[in-house]
């Protein structure tokens, strides 16, 4: 009893060194005499996952169905997105209990494999369950808002949160891809409806006239496009 106590002390203290080699070998020891020990495992395929050893946690764990429950089931659906095998880590994380990082891994895995309708309800969860509204997880629900043609619901994001994710550049390109599929950029008007402020008239000093040049050419492309082609091929070409 003493020994195992001592291994898992050493288990705990190599995970917060990183020392995620020694993990695998000290969680394999404890696994030689206990196979159902929930702190080895985990810590396993946790360190696998680390050291990006993602075909080592499929193969073993595609064999131990049994174990696949909680964190250990998350591991398994985060190394099979890893390997781009997005809806089989969309069926796996179906088992998993519903955490903030299970539904980071269920938006990202939804948008992979375009399914948008499932990757904007994991959004609605983080932000309206979790609170979540880091200006890159909001360019990510834009960006599927965009690719499921949703202009009602991608204006009402931009809306709503533009002036905390404004500064990046993904999030500006989605809003104007979203802004083409809604027809509110044509060709030629020289505006660009993205932001709260976008409807009144442009300063100088405006975000948009401090666009990034690829974004500018990427809505000039739009614009030239939209008299030729329908809204969705744009979307497509832009998206």
């Amino acid at each position: 009893m003493a020994a195992k106590v001592a291994s898992l002390d050493t288990l705990y203290h190599l995970v917060q060194e990183e020392s995620y080699e020694k993990c695998v070998q000290v969680a394999n020891s404890i696994l030689a005499t206990n196979s159902d020990n929930k702190v080895a495992l985990t810590t396993k395929y946790f360190s696998l996952c680390q050291l990006e050893k993602y075909e080592s946690v499929i193969g073993q764990l595609s064999q131990k169905n049994h174990l696949l429950d909680g964190e250990i089931s998350f591991y398994y659906a985060y190394a099979l997105y890893r390997t781009n095998n997005f809806k089989d880590a969309l069926a796996t994380l179906e088992t998993c209990p519903e955490t903030l990082e299970s539904l980071y891994l269920k938006a990202q895995a939804a948008y992979r494999a375009e399914l948008y309708d499932e990757c904007l309800k994991a959004h609605d969860l983080l932000v309206a369950k979790h609170a979540e509204t880091s200006p890159e997880l909001l360019t990510n629900y834009l960006a599927a808002y965009a690719s499921a043609a949703d202009v009602d619901g991608g204006q009402h994001l931009i809306k709503r949160f533009s002036p905390l994710a404004n500064k990046l550049f993904e999030w500006r390109y989605n809003a104007a891809c979203v802004s083409v599929a809604s027809g509110l950029v044509l060709a030629g008007q020289g505006k660009h409806p993205v932001s709260s402020s976008s409807s009144s008239s442009q300063s100088s000093e405006s975000v948009w006239q401090k666009a990034d040049e690829e974004l500018q050419n990427v809505l000039d492309y739009a614009h030239s496009k939209l008299e030729e082609e329908s809204v969705d091929a744009v979307l497509q070409e832009t998206a």
